[in-house]
């Protein structure tokens, strides 16, 4: 993205020396880009809370991220949230 926006040479990544394009700069796994990534996650969920999201929407929301970050398989939905299970369904495969 450097390279593109000529702040860089060179499309290595800062980081980890990978080649950097959008999707890089999400899924970086450099010790401190998941650090900042977990931290963000965190930020999220306390914003979401203080705007008095239901605690399943805030769950899932946040587990989904950071299942989506280590590209592990989602966790099944436990929750009674009307609705909530057709919509995390829906999103998934976006």
């Amino acid at each position: 993205m450097m390279v593109r926006w000529k702040q860089r040479e060179s499309d290595a990544c800062p980081r980890c020396n990978e080649p950097e394009d959008a999707s890089h700069n999400w899924l970086c796994k450099n010790p401190e880009s998941i650090t900042v990534w977990k931290e963000s996650i965190e930020t999220l969920r306390s914003w979401l809370i203080a705007q008095q999201s239901h605690p399943s929407i805030t769950a899932i929301i946040c587990s989904r991220l950071l299942e989506w970050e280590t590209g592990i398989p989602y966790s099944p939905l436990d929750s009674s949230f009307l609705g909530l299970r057709a919509t995390v369904a829906l999103q998934d495969l976006v």
